[in-house]
């Protein structure tokens, strides 16, 4: 609290409201927006009476980009004459003339730029947009050849039998799991194969996972019945929809997997290496933004859920117990996350490449 008045004085008469002072800065603040918004018309008016033949030529010429065309109709509005494509050798001679003009419309690169040519009954107009993708390559930047490494985190599940080898009789049998980290690359090649459905692509694949784990069930006194990982394939394809940047996708293969097998009965302890065949099927999704790329290259991270049904396979009468015959089967379920690199897909323009904005326009009147 302020106990003097002299204090006090100079707080009290900075908290006072002056209204010549309010309207001196009101008067200030809009005189600079309209100088402001003056010499941006000024600039724009300034680069229209640039956008000459050479400059639209360029625009329509660019090998990132296709242009929609529209055509003014009797029903007094434009109505569309051709699907996205890059404009012909005449077309672009056609809109590169006196008479063409060339509107930013928005505030944005990703807004469209159109060019018009003529006059409301005889008038046409290009849209830019992006470029559909080439039948057979691949929706959205998920296209062309790609590699990847990943980080997986597998749940083993060992189930394992004990039988006579006389008889086949079952004298024992019990299950045991595991939850290790491993890491794998994989190689693939998305494209879409069916015409005017570009946003499914299907991806044929190749992974190879090194494990080098084991999951084992141990007996009291150190003895053990188990499996060891060494590594693990997969060859099989993913396929989904894919929205912008945005991929979905189902997953099924044909795996393998080799693994040494042990029978260990203190103090004798025996071990077959064998590669068991399999099954895998799972489902994935994965995103690819603009900005997301590794020395240029388009970059996308995934997450996979895959669960593998292997083939039972046997190990029979081994040395350190020669009376009997052990099945093991394996089943497991993974969870992968990955980052993979499209080199083929492309990115599209940057807002970098893009002219600037001029004026307001609608695309359609």
């Amino acid at each position: 609290m302020c106990n003097l008045l002299t204090a006090c004085t100079p707080l009290r008469h900075a908290m006072r409201f002056e209204p010549h002072r309010a309207f001196r800065t009101f008067v200030l603040v809009l005189a600079t927006g309209c100088a402001l918004f003056f010499y941006s018309q000024t600039r724009a008016s300034a680069q229209t009476t640039q956008t000459g033949a050479g400059y639209i030529a360029s625009l329509l010429e660019d090998p990132a980009w296709c242009w929609v065309e529209y055509r003014w109709s009797y029903k007094g509005r434009y109505t569309l004459l051709a699907d996205p494509s890059h404009p012909s050798a005449k077309v672009i001679a056609e809109f590169a003339t006196e008479y063409g003009t060339v509107t930013f419309n928005g505030s944005s690169s990703s807004e469209p730029v159109v060019v018009t040519r003529g006059k409301n009954t005889s008038g046409e107009r290009l849209v830019r947009v992006p470029c559909p993708p080439a039948p057979g390559y691949g929706a959205h930047g998920f296209g062309g050849l790609n590699g990847g490494l990943s980080l997986r985190d597998t749940t083993a599940l060992l189930t394992w039998a004990e039988a006579l080898a006389s008889t086949g009789q079952v004298t024992s049998q019990n299950s045991t799991h595991k939850d290790p980290l491993g890491e794998g690359i994989e190689i693939g090649y998305g494209f879409s194969p069916w015409a005017g459905v570009n946003n499914l692509v299907v991806d044929p694949f190749l992974s190879l996972d090194y494990q080098n784990w084991s999951v084992d069930y141990m007996f009291p006194g150190g003895s053990y019945i188990g499996a060891k990982s060494n590594y693990e394939g997969t060859a099989g394809v993913k396929i989904g929809p894919a929205y912008e940047f945005v991929w979905v996708y189902a997953i099924a293969g044909v795996s393998f997997l080799n693994e040494t097998l042990t029978v260990n009965f203190v103090p004798v302890s025996s071990s077959i290496t064998k590669t068991v065949p399999g099954f895998t099927a799972g489902l994935g999704g994965a995103i690819q933004p603009n900005w997301l790329q590794f020395f240029g290259v388009p970059t996308a991270l995934s997450l996979e859920a895959e669960h593998t049904w292997w083939q039972t396979v046997n190990f029979d009468t081994p040395a350190s117990s020669p009376l009997f015959n052990y099945a093991y089967k394996r089943e497991d379920d993974t969870i992968k996350l990955g980052v993979h690199f499209y080199f083929d897909a492309g990115s599209p323009p940057s807002s970098a490449s893009s002219p600037p904005i001029l004026t307001k326009a609608s695309v359609s009147k």
